[in-house]
């Protein structure tokens, strides 16, 4: 196992980065006889699976539904590879809302940088400044507000350790979320 001593915070510390990053967060210290390539086959022996199994988080459905219906564009930034969300975003029925996927790699630098959220306004063909970004990690609410987005920091529970305070707001469901709403917070 690449991770034996992971700890809750630790896993929060990795998210929002690539699979490099998180080589060289973790990995170099905790098994430095682990090289990158041996690192990324095993992370992504394993991921698939998680990606399968993991449920959408509660209420997710029902804002990209309420979203749709106003006509507010919709595209997903994200740290992980396409082959591990397009399957969840299928599977729930969600994958024709999202024709603007950017993945970690379609960019140079991953989050933190503000890359991926460039990019995923130039496909949604809007102003950084005119998008909101719904993060559930640090280095996530970091990329977006870098870019220049609005950030929505989501953090479900308290056994989330992700430091969120960095977001311009922060929410504990989708249904604090009104679209109607949404427009009031972009300059």
């Amino acid at each position: 196992d690449c991770f034996p001593a992971l700890t809750r915070q630790d896993f929060d510390q990795l998210m929002g980065l690539s699979l490099e990053a998180g080589y060289e967060l973790f990995c170099k210290t905790m098994r430095p006889e682990m090289h990158l390539q041996e690192y990324v086959a095993e992370v992504e022996s394993f991921i698939p699976t998680i990606y399968e199994r993991a449920p959408i988080s509660e209420g997710l459905q029902d804002l990209v539904l309420r979203l749709s219906e106003k006509k507010v564009p919709l595209g997903l930034a994200t740290a992980s590879r396409l082959a591990w969300v397009k399957p969840v975003l299928e599977r729930e029925g969600l994958i024709q809302f999202f024709p603007n996927i950017t993945t970690v790699d379609e960019v140079k630098h991953a989050k933190p940088a503000p890359d991926i959220y460039l990019l995923a306004a130039k496909k949604l063909q809007m102003d950084p400044d005119m998008c909101v970004a719904i993060e559930d990690s640090l280095h996530g609410v970091r990329s977006a507000k870098a870019a220049g987005l609005l950030t929505i920091g989501y953090k479900p529970d308290e056994r989330s350790h992700s430091n969120l305070t960095e977001a311009h707001t922060t929410i504990s469901h989708f249904s604090e979320i009104q679209p109607e709403s949404l427009g009031l917070f972009l300059h």
